[in-house]
């Protein structure tokens, strides 16, 4: 197994182009799968525009410094979660357990800072992000479609902190976090993936746009 460096990418030499390049790269499976999403289609100015706004972890290989992997994550200290995007990884390194390994170091390192979990979204099309994100601890939670495309989209939530009884008596924390505790239940996170599908397909049409029904939801909701 590659010996590798997790850092923040501020904490090294790397360019914009080189984390962009390893963007491209990656993603060229999505392209050849033919699975679209808007963001697979980020221009070079939304690129940098996301790195001024995000903190970028990377993994290093640890002798010659190569980029093997980065992640995205933009923290909602609020709430207290970290909302997770663009994993990649470098082709010729996607099955060494990178992604896995930048995962680990960096749950550890959010919960550390007091965050209590991690989100991230998925086309459903691609399969084997499906299946890299339950096997670390993802639960599905959500269902969406994008109202860019046809595409529909799956949210993940890892719980970073389990339940204790502090959190129990913390009246603050649930008054920001009323069902925080469900969450940690499997049954519970895919019953909210049920409802949320239901309620899509209801809701939406197949292109993403709201339908009359939708419409009306959505403005008895604006009302209130």
């Amino acid at each position: 197994m590659k010996e590798i460096i997790i850092k923040n990418r501020k904490k090294t030499d790397l360019t914009d182009e080189a984390l962009y390049s390893l963007f491209q790269q990656s993603f060229q499976l999505w392209h050849d799968k033919g699975i679209y999403t808007p963001f697979i289609h980020t221009t070079w100015d939304k690129f940098q525009e996301k790195l001024r706004k995000e903190s970028v972890f990377v993994a290093q290989d640890a002798e010659t410094g190569e980029l093997l992997g980065m992640h995205f994550l933009l923290f909602f200290s609020k709430h207290r979660y970290a909302f997770g995007s663009f994993l990649a990884v470098a082709p010729k390194y996607q099955s060494e357990g990178i992604a896995s390994r930048m995962l680990n170091q960096e749950a550890e390192m959010i919960r550390q800072r007091g965050y209590r979990y991690m989100i991230e979204t998925t086309s459903v099309a691609a399969t084997w992000s499906v299946r890299w994100h339950l096997k670390n601890g993802y639960h599905i939670v959500g269902y969406s479609l994008s109202d860019k495309s046809n595409t529909a989209n799956y949210t993940f939530r890892k719980q970073l902190v389990p339940i204790s009884f502090s959190s129990l008596v913390d009246v603050k924390f649930f008054l920001c976090h009323p069902v925080y505790a469900l969450y940690s239940s499997a049954a519970f996170c895919r019953l909210r993936f049920i409802a949320t599908y239901l309620a899509t397909r209801l809701l939406k049409r197949s292109d993403g746009q709201l339908n009359p029904l939708g419409r009306i939801a959505k403005s008895i909701i604006s009302k209130k």
